[in-house]
């Protein structure tokens, strides 16, 4: 992939000038990238780095759960048990949505749903042993994989490597 960066004043309208990622302006005596290429440049590689990783973290075999499921498992695991409220929240999502996605992984055993001692209208979320079975396997798998990108990038990691 070639970075692109265009200048103000250079080169003529319509053409942009072909950096590598992370070089400074030739006309300057500092060799570090000012903030504004680098954000240029960040917002270049952005969504090709956000496909990958997308690809990357794909669902973990034999789990039989989706990403957003894995998400708040592991949202529970390291939180403790939250409402249905926070839940919402924290996934941008509506109560709807929520309560089908909280529904699923009751049925599967991972989560359990109480009310809340004081206010019965209140639904407490927690996991379950099998979900935090469930939540150290995912973990593993996650840790081999980015050990596994890790080796294959060598010591110098260099994050056009990565694209």
């Amino acid at each position: 992939m070639t970075n692109v960066k265009k200048h103000p004043g250079r080169p003529k309208a319509g053409q942009a000038e072909t950096l590598p990622l992370g070089t400074a302006d030739a006309n300057r005596d500092n060799s570090k990238p000012t903030a504004d290429e680098l954000a240029a440049q960040l917002d270049d590689i952005l969504p090709t780095v956000a496909s990958r990783l997308l690809h990357f973290i794909r669902v973990v075999p034999g789990t039989e759960i989706t990403r957003v499921q894995e998400f708040l498992l592991r949202h529970l695991h390291a939180q403790g048990p939250c409402t249905a409220s926070t839940i919402g929240s924290m996934l941008g999502i509506t109560s709807g949505p929520v309560t089908s996605l909280t529904k699923r992984l009751i049925e599967k055993g991972l989560i359990a749903r109480y009310n809340d001692t004081e206010d019965g209208r209140i639904h407490w979320f927690r996991l379950t042993p099998s979900g935090v079975e469930l939540v150290q396997q995912v973990a593993s798998y996650r840790r081999t994989e980015w050990k596994r990108l890790v080796e294959k990038l060598g010591e110098t990691v260099q994050p056009k490597a990565w694209l």
